[in-house]
């Protein structure tokens, strides 16, 4: 039996459109963005989707998003990292290399460009193109999240 790691990669639900360059981390969830993110946080849960650390970029709306997904799937813990907001794929891999290695599942709340981006590139999938509030589920057979890289895992499915 090979244990398996499960990373779910969630881009933030929608938010309020940008007044400035200075407000972007203070944009909050529209309340329809609040809406699809409950029902797919509430799908997750009726489904039995076990989350042992759900980590998040600190800007409003991914803290929201976080949020309302620990209401539904109570994880161990809710972790802001202030790393995600402007990060690249390179950050964002390192973030997960550094995962303790108790941790089963993982979701991931942060931003596009770079959260589609590493959807596809830990799967060698074909581009995968996250709209707000949408989430893939990653899974990595046999590999500890210290040596997770460049299509080490395999797309179980596309979530919104």
């Amino acid at each position: 039996m090979h244990m398996v790691k499960e990373l779910l990669l969630l881009r933030h639900g929608e938010a309020e459109i940008r007044k400035g360059q200075h407000e972007d981390e203070f944009r909050k969830l529209t309340p329809s963005g609040e809406r699809r993110v409950e029902r797919l946080a509430n799908s997750l849960k009726t489904r039995g989707q076990k989350v042992d650390q759900i980590i998040h970029s600190q800007a409003v709306r991914c803290v929201q998003t976080a949020e309302i997904m620990g209401r539904f799937l109570e994880p161990g813990k809710l972790v802001g990292s202030p790393l995600i907001y402007r990060a690249g794929y390179p950050e964002l891999l390192a973030l997960i290399n550094s995962l303790p290695d108790h941790l089963d599942t993982v979701m991931l709340v942060g931003h596009n460009p770079t959260i589609s981006y590493m959807a596809t590139y830990l799967t060698n999938d074909q581009h995968v193109l996250l709209s707000p509030g949408m989430m893939v589920r990653i899974h990595f057979t046999g590999v500890p999240w210290e040596q997770v890289s460049k299509a080490a895992g395999s797309l179980e499915e596309i979530l919104q």
